[in-house]
């Protein structure tokens, strides 16, 4: 129905304006990206964190984070309300704070819900998704690292922490070492290589873009003389 419809374009309309916070015409179109992936991170982080409360509440299940549900109140909260400074400081142009404020509060979300998880590779792959956000928003080649190197240590700090809550599994600490190891150095090494494709088609992009933009300086430039000399 045209009801209907309108409101598609209503809401539609109201996400990219949320994506657009922050994002200026002179910052480059690489910069532009990284803005719009942080808010569309941090907003659809409190679409689901909301949707997870309403469902267990309806629901009557009461999840707990190390058998305190203070915890998991807090960091569902925080999760929603984590939008509002994130949109703030980008919108003041403090992108990396920004940044830095969304993986703060994700790893340590990621660090409590691991440690209440029954499996200690449970949180695998969300260490994993956040550490390739890391280096898709940070520009600064070593502050990824940096924080690469937090998160795998983090990571396997949960691990041997939730084996060690349950010595009846027998897991081996080399074969839990040899593990995190091996797994963050291959997703480095894939990400690493992804990240100087992505910036070397990126330089060969933003070089085409300047040339066009001269080239088309120039052209305004003989138009306008050329309007010139015919009004003469």
């Amino acid at each position: 129905s045209p009801t209907y419809h309108h409101r598609i374009l209503v809401y539609m309309g109201v996400w990219k304006k949320l994506l657009q916070i922050g994002v200026e015409e002179e910052l480059s179109f690489s910069e532009r990206s990284r803005i719009k992936i942080t808010n569309r991170l941090v907003v659809i982080n409190a679409i689901i964190v909301t949707v997870y409360m309403l469902v267990n509440y309806f629901s009557g299940q009461t999840s707990s984070i190390n058998a305190n549900p203070w915890w998991t109140i807090l960091l569902n909260v925080g999760g929603i309300a984590m939008v509002l400074p994130v949109f703030v400081l980008n919108h003041m142009r403090r992108y990396q704070l920004a940044r830095l404020l969304v993986i703060s509060f994700l790893l340590v979300a990621l660090i409590a819900n691991g440690l209440s998880w029954a499996s200690p590779y449970h949180s695998e792959f969300y260490f994993f998704s956040l550490a390739a956000f890391v280096f898709i928003v940070f520009k600064n080649q070593k502050l990824a690292i940096f924080l690469y190197l937090i998160q795998a240590f983090a990571f396997g700090w949960v691990v041997f922490t939730v084996a060690q809550q349950h010595p009846e599994w027998n897991l081996s600490s080399v074969t839990l070492l040899l593990r995190v190891a091996f797994a963050f150095i291959f997703l480095f090494a894939i990400l690493y290589f992804m990240r100087l494709e992505a910036e070397s088609y990126q330089e060969e992009v933003e070089v085409k873009n300047s040339q066009l933009s001269l080239e088309k300086a120039e052209m305004e430039k003989l138009n306008f003389t050329k309007d010139k000399i015919f009004t003469i």
